[in-house]
């Protein structure tokens, strides 16, 4: 309990400095630890739990939602609800889906097996196994309430989550997927301006670029002309 309390503490003092140094908007009434980096001008509502992320800048959070390990890009919207699904079990070949059939050591009091038949990675696969991530979310995401997301899944850039998806595997940039299991919807543009916003990396630009060209956003085929127009004319930021 005397630990808890102290967590709090830490978290709360943490959150304060947060909110004004990195100019964010964190609500007080939420547990995150000091491993978790913002990048600034984050917005996270109450009830949400982070355990060593990373948020990119002017990402924010909706109520009760729970990351772990997970790095989340720039301008990315993400709704209530949204949890990481951990815990992967042999289905198939294996007679039991119990840990106590699998691993000589596990949650479970008791275990039959002498060796382990299944590893850490399979019960709990990475994204990024290097950097210890288990889930990546790109800049640009837009993820709908109550979406359940697989550990081990990358999303790309600019995609959709349709609210109530639950995600099994990575989703392709500027795709959107909904459903159960998630599947692939259609795409948000035409494959060359999908092309044209991966080359441009719009989100890695400064505040300066963003303030010239947000009267833009609105219109995509608008934007490109404008940027395009500027790089010939060499007046681009």
């Amino acid at each position: 309990m005397f630990k808890r309390i102290i967590n709090f503490v830490k978290g709360f003092n943490y959150t304060r400095k947060l909110n004004t140094q990195k100019k964010c908007n964190i609500h007080w009434h939420t547990e995150i630890d000091t491993k978790t980096q913002f990048e600034g001008c984050n917005t996270v509502m109450p009830h949400v739990g982070l355990t060593d992320c990373k948020i990119g800048y002017m990402s924010y959070i909706g109520n009760n939602t729970i990351f772990f390990k997970t790095d989340i890009g720039r301008f990315c919207s993400i709704a209530d609800n949204v949890t990481i699904i951990f815990g992967e079990h042999p289905s198939s070949v294996f007679a039991s889906t119990s840990q106590a059939f699998y691993f000589k050591t596990g949650i479970s009091y008791q275990s039959f097996v002498k060796n382990d038949y299944w590893t850490l990675e399979q019960a709990y696969p990475h994204a990024d196994k290097e950097n210890d991530r288990y889930c990546i979310i790109g800049n640009d995401v837009w993820i709908g309430k109550k979406v359940m997301i697989r550990s081990g899944v990358k999303i790309g850039d600019g995609a959709i989550v349709a609210s109530g998806a639950i995600v099994t595997k990575d989703v392709e940039p500027y795709s959107i997927v909904g459903g159960i299991p998630a599947r692939h919807i259609r795409y948000r543009f035409d494959d060359d301006d999908i092309q044209w916003l991966k080359k441009t990396k719009w989100w890695n630009k400064d505040v300066s670029w963003w303030e010239k060209y947000g009267e833009y956003f609105h219109d995509i085929k608008l934007l490109r002309k404008k940027i395009e127009e500027d790089n010939l004319n060499g007046t681009e930021c």
